[in-house]
């Protein structure tokens, strides 16, 4: 089952937010801490999700919090060369113990179907390049690359 959340639900998805952070680390050791962004990082999103027509969606299965996604549902372009809307999932996790039963496939087409509620044409995400499973489950489910950030450390 897949709902969208309300305040209630804070405490399992900042729990689950810190996750995905920490997780996500494990693939580039230059970020944060969950422990030092966690707050802030969970405020900005809320205030994101309003601010475009998104929300949280939590994943439930066998009763418990199986994961969750984060979309920023109409995105309006701040550079002159984008001009169209797009929806971008900022966040999916789906914890280690519910990985391959779908949970995370289910997530994108609820976000799909938001997006397309919003009247947006384009759904976008970012994933770090060192990350292959997320890569590779991302293509899997359409999604090709079309921007490459590069990154010199200038120390």
């Amino acid at each position: 089952m897949i709902r969208i959340c309300g305040p209630a639900d804070f405490p399992v998805l900042k729990r689950m937010v810190g996750d995905l952070h920490e997780t996500v680390r494990g693939f580039d050791a230059s970020l944060p801490s969950a422990e030092q962004i966690l707050d802030a990082y969970f405020a900005y999103l809320w205030s994101r999700c309003e601010e475009t027509r998104g929300g949280f969606y939590l994943a439930e299965a066998d009763g418990a919090p199986a994961g969750y996604l984060c979309l920023f549902a109409r995105v309006v372009p701040s550079e002159p060369d984008q001009v169209e809307p797009h929806a971008f999932v900022s966040d999916l996790y789906v914890a280690p113990e519910f990985h391959r039963r779908g949970i995370g496939d289910a997530l994108i087409r609820v976000a799909e179907e938001a997006a397309r509620a919003q009247g947006v044409a384009r759904l976008e995400l970012s994933v770090l390049a060192r990350n292959a499973p997320a890569l590779q489950f991302y293509r899997k489910l359409g999604f090709a690359e079309r921007a490459v950030i590069m990154s010199k450390p200038l120390s």
